[in-house]
């Protein structure tokens, strides 16, 4: 069942305060979708937010959060759709910019090559 999903965790939208996660701002960016969907952004190889991912899943699990036993997998899929996503926006739109070109080049890459890229296994 497709639920709402924040799509967009990043630090600035992260409240953190005394060691634990207080809280997320900025819902601009809500869709309803497969709950897991909402952990995309934050698994990319180059993302800061990697750091939290275990204290996340496991906040997220604890207070009924559930994510399927194909999950590492899946979040793998999930990842490259994204890239490629960014990737296809980029070229259909025209848009020229190198350094964003090369960057989920390079995130598609690591998530190809690497099975163990999601740190939390």
């Amino acid at each position: 069942n497709p639920v709402f999903i924040h799509n967009d965790y990043q630090l600035k939208n992260i409240l953190y305060s005394d060691g634990e996660i207080q809280g997320l701002v900025d819902f601009d960016e809500v869709i309803a979708g497969h709950n897991e969907f909402d952990f995309i952004k934050m698994h990319l190889p180059f993302r800061k937010e990697r750091i939290w991912l275990p204290e996340i899943l496991k906040a997220y699990q604890e207070n009924g959060g559930h994510l399927t036993e194909g999950f590492p997998l899946l979040i793998r899929l999930y990842q490259l759709n994204f890239c490629l996503n960014v990737l296809r926006f980029l070229f259909i739109n025209r848009i020229d910019n190198p350094e964003m070109v090369k960057k989920y080049i390079w995130s598609a890459e690591r998530i190809l090559e690497d099975s163990t890229n999601i740190p939390y296994l």
